[in-house]
C-alpha cells in the first residue's frame, strides 16, 4: 500500500500571520481588525477568496456570499475537486501540537472526534461501502503571533505533527484505504477542495465548521 511522503508532500506554513481565514471570518482573536486591513490593502491578497469575501459581504458571518465566492473561484481557476465517492477529512495541524501550550487540548479533542466520527466500526464514515478514496486535507499552520509570543514553529512541534499524521495514516490503511494527502501553500485550494466534497469529516476547528456551513 502506497505511503504518503510527508517530508515532500506536506506543506509547512511557518509564518501564516495574516491569512487566517476562519479567525478573520468569525472576528476571532485580538488581531482580526488589523489583519483584515492587511488582507484588504496588500496586493499579494488580491483575488483571494478572503479578500473577495471582505469586499463583497453584506453582513458579518455571511455564509451565502462566501459560498457563492467559493463556487465561482473554484470554477474560474479550474481547481481540482473531490470525486463522488471520495471521503474528505480535515485535520487541524501545526502549532496546536505544541505540548507546552494550553491549545494542545485541541489535539486530544481531534483524536476523540476522529475515533467517533471516522473510525468507529458502527458509525464511522470510513466504513461506508461506497467510499473508494480517502483524502486528508491539512497543512502545518503556524500563526506566529509576536504580540503574545505564541504559535511559533519548532523542530519538535514539526516532529509531533509528523508522528501524529503517520499514526493517522496507519489507521486509514488498517481500514483498507490508502491516504491521499491534499496540502497546498495556497489555502484557497484546500478550502475549495473541502467545500466541494460530498462526504466530509470535520476537525474541532473554526475552519471545519465554516466548511460544513457552506457545504449545506
Amino acid at each position: 500500500m502506497k505511503k504518503v511522503d510527508f517530508k515532500n508532500e506536506l506543506k509547512v506554513l511557518k509564518e501564516n500571520k495574516f491569512y487566517r481565514f476562519a479567525d478573520l471570518f468569525f472576528q476571532a482573536g485580538m488581531r482580526w481588525r488589523s489583519d483584515r486591513d492587511t488582507i484588504l490593502g496588500e496586493d499579494q491578497y488580491k483575488n483571494t477568496i478572503l479578500r473577495k469575501y471582505l469586499e463583497q459581504k453584506k453582513s458579518e458571518i455571511d455564509y451565502v456570499t462566501l459560498k457563492r465566492i467559493v463556487t465561482e473561484h473554484a470554477s474560474l481557476n479550474k481547481y481540482s475537486v473531490p470525486t463522488e465517492n471520495e471521503l474528505v477529512i480535515h485535520l487541524r495541524c501545526g502549532d496546536i501540537f505544541d505540548e507546552s501550550d494550553p491549545y494542545y487540548r485541541v489535539v486530544v479533542q481531534q483524536d476523540k472526534m476522529m475515533s467517533s466520527n471516522l473510525f468507529s466500526k458502527k458509525f464511522g464514515a470510513i466504513h461506508y461501502k461506497h467510499i473508494d478514496k480517502v483524502s486528508v486535507v491539512t497543512a502545518l499552520h503556524f500563526g506566529a503571533n509576536e504580540l503574545i509570543q505564541r504559535f511559533f514553529y519548532s523542530d519538535q512541534i514539526y516532529k509531533n505533527n509528523i508522528n501524529f499524521l503517520k499514526s493517522f495514516e496507519k489507521r486509514i490503511n488498517d481500514c483498507g484505504h490508502e491516504m491521499n494527502l491534499v496540502s497546498n501553500n495556497d489555502f484557497d485550494l484546500d478550502f475549495c477542495y473541502m467545500a466541494n466534497s460530498k462526504w466530509f469529516v470535520k476537525s474541532p476547528s473554526r475552519i471545519s465548521n465554516l466548511v460544513s456551513e457552506i457545504r449545506s
